[in-house]
C-alpha cells in the first residue's frame, strides 16, 4: 500500500476537513464535533479498513507536526496611512 499524503486540513467550529491522496486518488474526510465535544469521522472514513485509518491518523499527526513558514501579515501603522 502506498503512503497517504495529506494535501490540506481545514478547521471550522463544527468540523475538520482533511484532504488526502492515496494511490493518486483524492479523498476528503470530515470529522464532526458532537455535543459532548468529541470528534467522529464521517461514514465513508469509518468504512475504510483499520490499516488505512491508522495510516491516515499517522499522516495527519505528521502533517500537523511539520514546521511551516508563516508569513506575518504586514501591519500598517497609523502614522503610515
Amino acid at each position: 500500500m502506498n503512503k497517504i499524503k495529506i494535501t490540506d486540513i481545514r478547521f471550522s467550529p463544527k468540523a475538520i476537513t482533511i484532504l488526502w491522496r492515496l494511490n493518486g486518488i483524492g479523498y476528503a474526510t470530515m470529522l464532526y464535533r458532537h455535543s459532548d465535544y468529541s470528534w467522529h469521522p464521517d461514514p465513508g472514513t469509518r468504512a475504510c479498513t483499520p490499516a488505512v485509518q491508522e495510516k491516515l491518523q499517522k499522516a495527519v499527526f505528521a502533517y500537523l507536526a511539520e514546521r511551516r513558514p508563516y508569513k506575518k501579515p504586514r501591519t500598517v501603522w497609523f502614522a503610515e496611512q
